[in-house]
């Protein structure tokens, strides 16, 4: 069979010479690509029309179940996001840290996550030798123009520059979304003859794409978006109510 359009669509397979070797490889391409499971009986009155309009409602189902979300996503949706309350953003850009300075070694600096608030630090803050700096970076603290990886490292340089006096070596600590603005900050403190290390804390993208895949079971990114606007007005809703 070289061109499919030459046949009518109509005609049974059986009626154009499929075995029963053929059937077989059908039924189980079905069952194996498309989820649809066919009977001896439906398999020999099977046409292409019938394959078409089966595929077609298949896909069709599937894009339908993109906007089904799941209960326990919603539940594991935790994992990979801290609750906000209003409390947490301050205009603060630097929040000083109570540690137990036990070390002179300079300012350790800190970068929050995407929602930019130091609250993320508090409580590991304690247990900290030397002294420590959150770099708040949220919507109270930057610039909306300035909300960019590279443009958010460059508003908040001279605020280290500032707190770092005569120290030539520095630490920066990033977290999560945090830590791309932290290698930012490295490179611009580098170029000013700086030297110094940072600790990436769950940075890396391929570390978000596993824990995505691990508790959130999306088919698509459509599913994944409704999934994550869901839960996140689900949390928010809570928290209000409890006010």
């Amino acid at each position: 069979l070289k061109n499919i359009n030459t046949v009518p669509p109509n005609i049974p397979l059986v009626e154009m010479g499929m075995d029963s070797m053929m059937a077989v490889e059908i039924k189980q391409t079905l069952e194996r690509e498309f989820d649809i499971s066919l009977t001896a009986q439906d398999i020999k009155t099977l046409s292409f029309a019938k394959l078409r309009q089966m595929t077609i409602t298949t896909e069709q189902g599937k894009i339908h179940d993109t906007n089904k979300i799941e209960p326990s996503n919603l539940e594991d949706f935790d994992m990979l996001i801290r609750k906000m309350k209003d409390a947490d953003f301050v205009p603060d850009i630097l929040v000083e840290f109570v540690t137990k300075k036990e070390v002179d070694r300079g300012n350790i600096f800190l970068l929050p996550g995407i929602e930019g608030c130091s609250s993320v630090y508090k409580t590991v803050a304690s247990g900290i030798k030397s002294s420590a700096t959150c770099l708040q970076h949220d919507v109270l603290n930057i610039p909306d123009e300035s909300h960019s990886v590279m443009k958010s490292a460059a508003y908040l340089l001279p605020h280290i520059l500032k707190k770092m006096k005569d120290q030539k070596k520095f630490l920066i600590v990033g977290y999560s979304f945090g830590s791309l603005i932290a290698i930012e900050l490295a490179r611009l403190l580098e170029a000013k003859d700086f030297l110094g290390r940072l600790i990436l804390i769950d940075g890396a993208p391929d570390q978000i794409k596993f824990w995505t895949n691990q508790y959130l079971d999306c088919t698509s990114p459509d599913e994944l978006q409704n999934v994550i606007l869901l839960r996140l007005l689900e949390m928010y809703t809570i928290i209000n109510k409890k006010k």
